[in-house]
């Protein structure tokens, strides 16, 4: 084995009951590289994900009806890393069970044309000023692991939205008749109490 490579391996158990979860997924994202790898729990609560080039990864673990959890930049040396985790139900259907449920968060802000340049017949770069708020546009809020929609929505004449959806590390796309723009002036605050979430773009 390369010393350039790593692994990363754990339990994942329930918090409550400290019991062993299976068919949880584990995914590490490489900020520096764009690469993403994951693996999932058995029957043990056991994942492993081998071949991995030693950096720093932000950590999302996720299964059904339990909270998302995140870590961000993990170090993942040379070797095996292990790392443990717990979570906490999420939602049930289980009537009179109690539950805080998944940390929410909503994210509101204002599409925009953005700044575009162009060439002058000198060579020199022109900067033409901001066309001003796209309303119509269709704002999606991607999970940035996996690229699952979070949630979507369309932004108002005043190029304005708001999405909600459960905490995770995520993305926006502002895309009208196959144009991407800017989203500005992002401000994101937590639904749920004792959670403090610091807007901004």
């Amino acid at each position: 084995m390369s010393t350039a490579e790593a692994s990363l391996s754990g339990t994942v158990t329930a918090k409550s009951t400290g019991d062993p979860l299976s068919g949880i997924s584990v995914a590490i994202f490489n900020n520096s590289t764009n690469k993403k790898y994951t693996g999932t729990t058995d029957s043990n609560g056991n994942y492993s994900i081998t071949s991995i080039p030693v950096g720093t990864y932000d950590v999302e673990v996720e299964g059904d009806d339990y909270s998302p959890t995140n870590v961000d930049d993990l170090s993942v040396p040379a070797g095996n890393t292990v790392k443990n985790f717990t979570m906490s139900k999420g939602s049930s259907s289980e009537p009179g069970e109690s539950s805080s449920g998944p940390t929410k968060i909503k994210v509101t802000g204002t599409v925009e044309q953005g700044e575009e340049t162009e060439t002058g017949m000198e060579g020199g770069t022109i900067v033409l000023q901001k066309g001003g708020p796209v309303s119509g546009a269709t704002v999606t809020a991607k999970n940035l692991n996996s690229g699952a929609v979070l949630a979507q929505t369309t932004s108002d004449n005043s190029g304005n939205f708001s999405l909600e959806f459960n905490l995770v590390s995520y993305e926006l796309i502002a895309m009208k008749d196959g144009q991407q723009y800017a989203t500005e002036n992002v401000n994101e605050e937590s639904l749920s109490p004792g959670v403090i979430i610091v807007g901004g773009d």
